[in-house]
């Protein structure tokens, strides 16, 4: 990311937790000029699952990443399916906004979805 010119924060390994899990940062001065990316993970069950999630949708950024587990793609997909449901819901949402997630499944691999809004 400081390739890019982004600054990079994410959760301390001391389970240090801020708002999100991982965030890039474009600042200038010390002071925040863009939010280019956020992530969430959430290793635990689907409640706690779309508890985290909706962190990222109250998240000003160009892109925001979900990355959870779920035991099949049919599983995943109905995780998926709510949190869409809740950003149509949620009146922050914008046109453009864009959700990537990202599935880890039992099979040892991952499973992606778009959504932009």
């Amino acid at each position: 990311m400081r390739q890019l010119g982004y600054t990079w924060y994410a959760t301390e390994p001391k389970n240090q937790e801020w708002m999100w899990d991982g965030v890039a940062w474009e600042q200038s001065g010390g002071w925040v000029l863009n939010q280019p990316l956020v992530l969430e993970s959430q290793w635990d069950d689907k409640e706690d699952v779309e508890d985290d999630f909706q962190r990222l949708m109250v998240a000003r950024a160009d892109h925001r990443v979900l990355v959870f587990e779920a035991y099949t793609q049919d599983d995943a997909d109905i995780i998926v399916k709510e949190c869409i449901h809740a950003v149509g819901a949620y009146r922050g949402t914008a046109a453009g906004d864009r959700y990537l997630f990202a599935c880890w499944l039992a099979d040892n691999r991952f499973y992606f979805r778009l959504h932009v809004v």
